[in-house]
This record gives C-alpha cells, sequence and structure tokens, in this order.
C-alpha cells in the first residue's frame, strides 16, 4: 500500500546458472573470437565485452578452464598453420619458403597482440599467481614447438639460409632483407626461453658456422696456391671486412666475433707456418724492407693466436742468419770497417722496420699550458737508438699527434731485435774489435768535418752495437789502445767528439769503465800546461843569455798538478840564418809512481781488485813534437846534406814536445829508447831539469816507440825538397845519412840500438814502402842483417809534406789476438774475485750456485763471466782465507770478516 494505492510487485524467480554451464558457454564465445582473430576477421567483435568474459572466468575461479582453453586454440591453430606450411614445401623454392615463414610469423604475432588484450586480466592475476607461462610467452613457444621446430621446416628454412650466404660470398645477389626477418624471427622464439639467442644459435648460428669453416677452409687452400703472400693477407682482410657486414645487415650481433674467429682460423691460423715461410713471406719482405706488407701481416696475424710469437720467432732467424752471413764474409774479416759499417746498416734497417711496423700508441702525458704546450710532433715518438732514420712517417706523427697519443716500439718485438743482435754479434770473438777500429777510423778521419747531429746520430749508433757486447771490457781494452794512438799523434777528431763517446760509455758502464779514459783527457790539458811553462822559461833563458852572453834560470814556475800527466813540448833551433824544420816524438815512463803503487796493491785485499784494476799501474811521457832547424844543403848535388840533422851548432833553444802519462792509464809497455841525436839529448836533458824542479822525488824514463818526428830533407837528384813525417825511430835511421853516404844493417842497429824487431819494421817501411827515402841492396823484399842501405837522392811526391809512419790502427793477428785475451783473462781474475767478495760481504753465507749467479750479476756490466772462471776464484779466496765452507755443507760459504 501507497498512499492510499495498493501496488502489485512482479513475481521475482531467481534462476541460478550451473558454473559448468556458464564456464562452457563463456569460453565459447572467447574460443569462437579468437579463432576469428586469427582469421583477421575483427570488425564485428567487442572487445570490450570478451574481455569482461575473460574477466568474469578468472574472477569466478574458472582461470584454469580458461588458460587450458587457450592454449589449446593456439595448438590447434598452430598445428593447421604447420600443415598447409608443409603441405607447399615441395613446390616452392626457399626464398618461397623463408618469404612463407615470414608471412605465418607476422601474422600470428598480430593475433597474438589482440588475444593478449582481451586476456590481459589473466595475464596480470592468475599467469602471475600460478606461475605460467604469459599469453605471449605461450604463443611463440608454441609456434616454436609447432612450426619452426617441425623437421621439414626447419631443414628448409636453414637450407635457404645457407643457400643464400653462400650465394652472397660469391658475388651473387641475395633478398638480405629476408634472412635478416628471417634471424629476427629466430631470436623472437628464443624469448620463451631464459636465452633469447637459444633457438637463433641452434637452429642458424651453428649451420652457419660450420658451413663458413668449410668454405674459407676449400678458399684458402685454393688462394695459397695462387696468391702471394701480401695478395692473401690482402684478402683474409677483406673476407673478414664482408662477414662484418653480413652480420651488420642480417645476422644477430652476437654471431659477430664467432663469425670472425671462424674466417681467422681457417684463413690464417690453420695457414700460419705455410703464409709465413712462403716465397713471398716474412723474409722476402724483410729482405726488401716492405713496410707496407709487413704492416699488413702483424696487424692479420696478431689477431690470431700464435701469431705474432711466429713472426718474432721468424724474425729472430733471420737476423742471426743475416748477421753471420755478414760477419763471415771474407770481404768483411779483410776489413773491419766494412763490417762494422754493414752491421750499422743493419741496425738502422731494423730500426725502419721496428718504427715503421712494430710500434704501439700510448697515451701521452698532458702538456703544459702556454709557450710550453707548442711541441712539436716529432718529440712525441720514443726512440732509443735517437737516430733520425726510424721509420716512423709523418702521417703517422701528425695522427699521434693529433689524438694526444705517444708512439713507442713495441717492445716486444724490439726483445727480439735486440737479442738477436746480441746473439750473433757475440758468437764472433773479433766484433769488440772491429768496432773499435771503426770508431777510431771515424775519429780520425770522418767525423772532423761532419755537422753537430751527424755526429751525435753517428756515436749514438755505435753505442747501440757496443750495448750488444757482452764482454765489454774487451772493446774497453781495444778503444783504450786506439785512443792512446790518436791522441799521442793527434790525430783524433774534435776534443768534444772524443768526450762525448766516452760519456756515452760512461752512462752505459758506469765511472769505472771510463776512468782511464777520462784520465787520458786530462793528461792531455795537463800536458800543454806543463809545456806552455817549460816554453816559457826556455825563452827566458834565451832572453837572458842574449842580454849577458851567458845562460841563466828562470825562477818562474807554473801551478801544474802533482799527478804525472801527459806533457807537450816543443823545441827549435838555428843554424846560419837557414831555417828548416824537424820534429821527434818519445814516451817518458814516470818509475817512481809506478813503484809505488805496485807497493799499495800488494796491500790491498780483494774486495779493492776492480778499482785496482783501473789505477794507475804504469806512467809514460811522450814527446810529441820535436823540432830542429838545420843549415841549408851546399849548391853542389854530391855535396848537399840529405837530412838535416845537426843542432849541435845551434844557437838558439831547442823546441820539443813531450807527453807525460799517468801511470796504468795509458795502454803502453815500457821499452828501451833508441840512441836519439845528440842535439835531441841535450833537449831532453833540460827537460827534465825542469820537470824534476816542479816534482821532487820522481823519476822520468823516455819511450820512443810511439814518438813521432818532421823533418826537412833535400834529394839533390830530383831536386826535392820535402818535409817528412816520420816515427821517432825513422828519425834516428835517417839522420844517420847526414854524414855518410850508406850504412849496413849492423851498423844501423849499433848507433841507434833500436829493437830487432823494430828496426826491422822501421827499415822496411823506408827501403820497401810506399815512400822509398832509402834504398837497398840486395834488392829484396825482407831485410836481414848484412843489408846496405843508401839514402835515395831521386825521391819525388806530389805533396811538400809526405807521411811517411803508419799511425792507423790494423786488427791484430791471431797471436796477437790470443796475448789479448791472455791478459783479458789475468785482468778479470781480481774483478771476479773483488764482486764474490762484495757479494758474501753482504750475504755472510750463501750456497754455491746462488754465489755464482749473483756474482754474474755484478759483472755482467762489464763481461759475462763463466761459472768456470768464478769457481777457481772462489778457492783462491778459501785460500787467502776470505771465505771459508760451511762444516755441515761443502756447497756453503761463509764470509770471514
Amino acid at each position: 500500500r501507497s498512499g492510499g494505492r495498493v501496488v502489485i510487485s512482479p513475481f521475482r524467480h531467481h534462476v541460478k546458472m550451473d558454473v559448468n554451464e556458464y564456464a562452457e558457454k563463456t569460453w565459447s564465445a572467447l574460443r569462437k573470437a579468437i579463432n576469428e582473430i586469427f582469421s583477421r576477421n575483427t570488425g564485428n567483435l567487442s572487445f570490450e565485452e570478451l574481455y569482461r568474459y575473460a574477466y568474469n572466468m578468472v574472477l569466478r575461479k574458472l582461470g584454469d578452464e580458461l588458460y587450458s582453453g587457450v592454449e589449446q586454440t593456439f595448438r590447434e591453430h598452430l598445428a593447421q598453420t604447420a600443415m598447409g606450411f608443409v603441405g607447399e614445401l615441395d613446390d616452392a623454392d626457399d626464398d618461397h619458403v623463408m618469404r612463407e615463414f615470414r608471412k605465418q610469423w607476422e601474422s600470428f604475432l598480430w593475433s597474438l597482440k589482440h588475444i593478449r588484450d582481451i586476456l590481459m586480466y589473466m595475464d596480470r592475476t592468475y599467469v602471475t599467481a600460478r606461475k605460467k607461462k604469459g599469453v605471449r610467452e605461450l604463443g611463440l613457444s608454441m609456434f616454436h614447438d609447432i612450426v619452426a621446430c617441425d623437421a621439414r621446416i626447419q631443414t628448409r628454412i636453414r637450407r635457404g639460409v645457407l643457400s643464400a650466404i653462400d650465394r652472397e660470398r660469391r658475388r651473387g645477389t641475395i633478398d638480405w632483407q629476408l634472412l635478416r626477418a628471417v634471424s629476427k624471427i629466430m631470436c623472437e622464439l628464443g624469448e620463451s626461453t631464459n636465452d633469447r639467442t637459444s633457438v637463433y644459435c641452434t637452429q642458424l648460428e651453428a649451420p652457419i658456422l660450420a658451413a663458413t669453416a668449410e668454405f674459407y677452409l676449400i678458399h684458402a687452400q685454393s688462394s695459397l696456391q695462387s696468391l702471394s703472400c701480401a695478395e692473401y693477407l690482402h684478402m683474409a682482410q677483406t673476407c673478414l671486412a664482408d662477414e662484418a657486414t653480413r652480420v651488420g645487415r642480417y645476422l644477430d650481433a652476437s654471431t659477430a666475433p664467432k663469425l670472425r674467429d671462424v674466417v681467422l682460423t681457417e684463413l690464417v691460423e690453420k695457414q700460419l707456418i705455410s703464409l709465413v715461410d712462403m716465397e713471398s713471406g716474412l723474409l722476402q719482405m724483410l729482405e726488401n724492407d716492405n713496410l707496407a706488407d709487413l704492416q699488413l701481416m702483424r696487424d692479420v696475424l696478431s689477431l690470431v693466436n700464435g701469431g705474432e710469437g711466429l713472426v718474432m720467432q721468424r724474425m729472430r732467424q733471420e737476423i742471426v742468419n743475416e748477421g753471420r752471413r755478414m760477419i763471415s764474409d771474407p770481404a768483411n774479416n779483410q776489413d773491419p770497417i766494412l763490417a762494422v759499417r754493414n752491421l750499422l746498416q743493419l741496425k738502422n734497417k731494423y730500426d725502419k722496420i721496428l718504427y715503421g711496423v712494430f710500434y704501439t700508441k700510448q697515451r701521452a702525458p698532458p702538456l703544459p699550458t702556454g709557450a710550453a704546450a707548442a711541441v712539436d710532433a716529432s718529440s712525441l715518438f720514443v726512440d732509443p737508438t735517437q737516430q733520425g732514420s726510424a721509420g716512423i712517417s709523418a702521417q703517422q706523427q701528425q695522427q699521434a699527434a693529433e689524438s694526444g697519443a705517444v708512439v713507442v716500439v713495441d717492445k716486444r718485438y724490439l726483445n727480439v731485435v735486440n737479442q738477436a743482435f746480441e746473439e750473433f754479434v757475440n758468437s764472433f770473438n773479433r766484433v769488440a774489435e772491429y768496432l773499435s777500429l771503426y770508431l777510431d777510423k771515424q775519429l780520425r778521419t770522418e767525423l772532423k768535418s761532419v755537422t753537430e747531429d751527424e755526429l751525435e746520430a753517428r756515436l749514438t749508433a755505435t753505442v747501440t752495437l757496443f750495448r750488444f757486447l757482452q764482454d765489454k771490457d774487451v772493446f774497453g781494452r781495444y778503444y783504450v789502445q786506439h785512443l792512446c794512438k790518436r791522441l799521442l799523434n793527434a790525430r783524433g777528431a774534435a776534443d768534444e767528439a772524443e768526450r762525448s763517446f766516452v760519456l756515452k760509455l760512461k752512462s752505459e758502464c758506469g765511472v769505472i769503465y771510463t776512468a782511464k779514459m777520462e784520465t787520458m783527457f786530462q793528461d792531455i790539458k795537463t800536458s800543454e800546461e806543463l809545456v806552455a811553462a817549460f816554453k816559457l822559461r826556455s825563452n827566458n833563458n834565451n832572453n837572458n843569455s842574449n842580454k849577458h852572453g851567458g845562460s841563466c834560470s828562470s825562477n818562474e814556475v807554473m801551478d801544474v798538478r802533482k799527478e804525472s800527466s801527459e806533457d807537450l813540448l816543443r823545441a827549435g833551433s838555428e843554424d846560419g840564418g837557414e831555417q828548416a824544420r824537424r820534429t821527434a816524438s818519445m814516451m817518458m815512463m814516470n818509475d817512481g809512481q809506478q813503484q809505488h803503487v805496485e807497493e799499495d796493491q800488494k796491500r790491498r785485499s780483494p774486495m779493492h781488485a776492480e778499482d785496482d784494476d783501473d789505477a794507475p799501474g804504469q806512467a809514460y811521457a811522450k814527446q810529441r813534437r820535436l823540432s830542429a832547424r838545420e843549415a841549408a844543403a851546399a849548391a853542389a848535388a854530391a855535396a848537399a846534406t840529405p837530412v838535416s840533422a845537426d843542432a849541435s851548432e845551434a844557437s838558439g833553444v831547442v823546441e820539443l814536445g813531450v807527453s807525460v802519462l799517468t801511470t796504468g792509464s795509458w795502454p803502453l809497455q815500457a821499452q828501451a829508447p833508441c840512441e836519439l841525436p845528440a842535439e835531441v839529448s841535450r833537449t831532453l836533458r833540460q827537460f827534465e831539469s825542469f820537470y824534476h824542479t816542479r816534482y821532487e822525488g820522481r823519476k822520468i824514463s823516455w819511450q820512443t816507440t810511439m814518438g813521432s818526428a818532421e823533418l826537412s830533407a833535400y834529394f839533390s837528384e830530383s831536386d826535392r825538397r820535402h818535409s817528412l813525417l816520420v816515427s821517432t825511430q825513422m828519425m834516428c835511421v835517417l839522420l844517420l845519412f847526414n854524414t855518410r853516404d850508406e850504412i849496413t844493417y849492423d851498423s844501423v842497429e849499433a848507433h841507434t840500438r833500436i829493437s830487432p824487431d823494430e828496426l826491422e819494421r822501421t827499415l822496411q817501411t823506408l827501403a820497401l814502402g810506399k815512400h822509398r827515402i832509402l834504398s837497398k841492396e840486395p834488392a829484396t823484399k825482407t831485410v836481414q842483417s848484412g843489408d846496405v842501405f843508401r839514402f835515395n837522392a831521386r825521391f819525388s811526391a806530389k805533396t811538400f809534406r809526405v807521411r811517411i809512419q803508419s799511425v792507423s790502427a790494423t786488427k791484430e793477428t791471431d797471436q796477437q789476438q790470443e796475448m789479448t785475451q791472455m791478459r783479458l783473462e789475468s785482468d778479470r781474475k781480481p774483478q771476479i774475485e773483488a764482486a764474490i767478495v762484495r757479494v758474501m760481504k753482504s750475504r755472510r753465507v750463501m750456497e754455491h750456485n746462488n754465489l755464482i749467479v749473483e756474482t754474474t750479476k755484478q759483472l755482467t756490466q762489464r763481461f759475462t763471466p763463466l761459472p768456470a772462471d768464478i769457481k777457481p776464484r772462489i778457492e783462491s779466496l778459501i785460500e787467502r782465507e776470505f771465505l771459508a765452507r760451511d762444516d755441515e755443507n761443502q756447497r756453503v760459504y761463509r764470509y770471514i770478516a
């Protein structure tokens, strides 16, 4: 009743629908819609209503029925799709199969997207709660299992991909976009698993890699027969680039390193030895200095395991073989200078190769701002040889400068080259001598007129060879001998060149190595001061004699160091107003200092033996230039005096040059002086008197074997006057002909008291050499007792000054080399003992093998001793009670303080 009115409500009958019936009805609608979506008939579908159906089923706890129904529908559709696809395989080509596969995939993805929209609520709730695959993952997984993994479909797709790739490698045309689509499908199919590329790897990548290996194996074998090494390497680079492009266009990026490794394995790694050792391979490139091909070889071979190792091995063998061929060449053995020049050229060749090919770029340190930042690009390159001939191109320098990098030689290749040079250089026992002879030639003549940069380059190149010597003390002995001759004969280059090289040796081997050399230079400098003082006193004496009719001593003394040093003095005389010159040279030894040093050495322990080796042992002094004035020859040829000699009648003071040398620093041995002319002997006595006034208690002894002289001679029959540059012994012989026309060998020996060996060489030079100042009877090629010598009045030369003495160094004979080696072994004994004592003093107790190793390390800077050389020195130290064997272990030594 409502407001007086009666309202009759309709009867409400609540009908309860069965759950199974609801599920069946709802799923039937959803299944029909899903099939319509697969058929692409979506125009009449209400996606909102379909979404509500799926929502209600999940909400009513019917998610299992919904999920299983969707899975069954997918399976039925995909099975039907696969069956239709397989039915078309027999009549379709490979490209058509791949296109149809792409079409079915794209259609399925489209359908899957719409189905996923309908079932979105199920994906978010039911699938998450039950940890099942989502709609997309479920669809992809079933497509993979039913369609993609069908054996017939899979075979045709794989065959189509491999056929297309092979066709492209043979320069054919392909639909690369189709291949890209197939590769992408395989990768997307992997999304149904945890590994995205698993399907792609098994179905496509593995077959592609296998086919690639087979293709390039055949290609490599055929190419090796038809291509040169450089052409093959270019081909390999092209193939690598093609495969990289191929991956970028239609294969997955994960295939790139695998495909690259397969190509390198088949083209390079498996053919490595054949490639390097082929006729046009590494050896020919090194021989022809083909830097471009060497760079190409390094770029390609560095990509495989063992590639650079084989290159370094073959390069080392080639350098060793080439070096040994060079030093065993008879032409090089006959000419040491040529041998060293060839070695330097070989080193320069491989320096260019190192800097042109085997270099690396490293980050350069930050440059300062302002003016200091203006650094030339060439300063960013490290060159250990410091030669301008290294193979760094201007383009490389510019690129490095722009990138802020510093270009350095790859240390691995640098070590290979250095080790190879060290091996073959030390296989020939005369390289140290040849290197010193080469330097002697350079410093005597060739370096006198070069620029400062060229001088530095040549000296640095020589030091580079010096580094390869294991027994550097051998070079030091020869170099000191040759330096001695250059200094005493004033035949060396500028003082800067000599000192510059000694400084380089000092930086390489230490101050002890160059102590003698530096003392020699100091002796030369000090000699000039002593000569100046002697000349000043002599001039004062002459002036006083002229004023007072007599002679008197000068009290003026110059400050000269107390140690004996090389001094130079000159003397001259005048006779009858006519002037001519002659110079002679002699050596003077300080015996007093020698005796003192020898006694001091006996008191020193072996620990100081290395220092004693460089300490003074014997001191020498040389009369450098000894000039005299002579009377003019008579007009009559028969009465002409051939060689000016008579200085006894001179009214002036005789000038002479003398060099006083520090004991032990000069490689000269004391010898009995020859009988000098009277005027020379008188001047020597004056010098001795002067010297003793400055240095009391020192006894000087003259050494004439290294002297030189300049004589003025007149040759009557040729009517020529020449200035003869001869040795002191030659001077003594030639001056004999001022008082006689001929003289016998025995008479010359009696008058000059020159040793038989020296006299024989002297007379051979004068009578049988290039400039024959004397003639002999009989006219044989040897000088013997009883031969008669005459002055050759018919002698004539193109130049006024004629150099007769031979001051250039020559290589030692085998006997001389044996003597040198014996002296070296004797000199090494105290050095080895000193090293042993230093090691034991710091370690106190040491085992035998460890002591050998440490001692060798101590001495490597100067020479490399053998264990057989060290063991006797250990025994000697045990005998002298510096060391003792351990009571329990005889191979263990103890230091005795």
